[in-house]
């Protein structure tokens, strides 16, 4: 699905796996919820958001319209 050599993928997944960023589980992988909670992720996402908004006022800027927000 991710159009890559699988050995690659597996690669990955065992550094994933080894850093506790997923699980495996019958089926496939999980990101355990605590992931979502550690500082480092917690910083990623503010600042994700802070691009994003950044972004969306400098579209506005130029004409583009996304509508009030709810």
């Amino acid at each position: 699905m991710l159009c890559m050599p699988r050995d690659i993928v597996a690669r990955y997944v065992e550094q994933l796996a080894q850093g506790g960023l997923v699980e495996r589980v019958p089926g496939g992988l999980v990101v355990p919820a605590a992931v979502f909670t550690r500082p480092e992720m917690l910083d990623g996402n503010n600042e994700l958001y802070a691009r994003v908004m950044s972004m969306v006022t400098a579209l506005r800027g130029v004409g583009f319209s996304f509508g009030e927000p709810a």
